[in-house]
């Protein structure tokens, strides 16, 4: 007797970084529109190349880890205060009844 095992097909396109152009989709479309903003309102047409390199930096951190913003945004709000275990706090309620450590090799 074959057990007919069901097969979902998992969607991995949900849970991947949208990306744009090499880069990640929020962080060059923010590129493009302050680019669009600064030549096009201001016209300063040099800022063409400087949203050029700011795109080809975008796609440089994309290639190492298609998660770089994420991690960073992670990072700025915990950083350096970080600590893996709570803090002992100075229990006066519920102690040991005597004779079952309380008290002992203090």
């Amino acid at each position: 007797m074959r057990l007919n095992v069901r097969k979902t097909p998992v969607a991995t396109r949900l849970s991947e970084v949208k990306m744009l152009a090499g880069g990640e989709f929020k962080l060059v479309m923010a590129n493009v529109a302050f680019a669009f903003v600064v030549i096009a309102l201001l016209h300063i047409w040099q800022y063409g190349a400087i949203a050029v390199l700011i795109h080809l930096t975008l796609v440089l951190a994309a290639k190492s880890d298609k998660q770089t913003r994420e991690i960073y945004l992670e990072y700025t709000r915990q950083g350096e205060r970080y600590v893996p275990w709570s803090e002992p706090a100075l229990q006066k309620r519920n102690l040991r009844p005597v004779g079952y450590g309380r008290k002992e090799g203090v």
